[in-house]
């Protein structure tokens, strides 16, 4: 079943060259994931497989396709415990990437794609969407 399209990025708000450093403050960079939530009403853990179908940049761009751990990372928060979910391209080339992941018996949990920042960001310029 294919419930959204999805894209993730990280890109400044605004052109950061030449801005007066007075302005920087407002110049912050947003932030845009995918965010899930799933609900598992039933009385035993269930398995879940969520898979990602990319649309390839052309040309080839490797910093825009869903590479593990390098471009984006996939979390599962299930009562604020965060655990991240290995992205695995289902065969080289494709353009589908799959992860597994449990919920336990009547739990929500909060899947999010979020892209991987630069460490040089600081939480007070950015500006996370979903």
């Amino acid at each position: 079943m294919e419930i959204s399209t999805f894209e993730i990025l990280a890109k400044p708000i605004a052109p950061l060259k030449g801005i007066d450093p007075a302005l920087l403050p407002v110049a912050r960079r947003v932030v845009q994931g995918y965010f899930l939530t799933i609900s598992n009403l039933e009385a035993i853990d269930l398995l879940y497989r969520i898979e990602f179908t990319v649309s390839l940049p052309v040309p080839s761009d490797p910093n825009k396709i869903l590479l593990d751990k390098k471009n984006a990372f996939l979390v599962v928060d299930v009562e604020g415990a965060n655990f991240e979910v290995p992205l695995t391209q289902v065969k080289k080339k494709s353009k589908l990437y799959r992860a597994f992941f449990t919920i336990p018996a009547h739990k929500t949990a909060s899947v999010e794609l979020l892209p991987k920042l630069p460490e040089s960001l600081t939480p007070g310029l950015l500006e996370v969407r979903g």
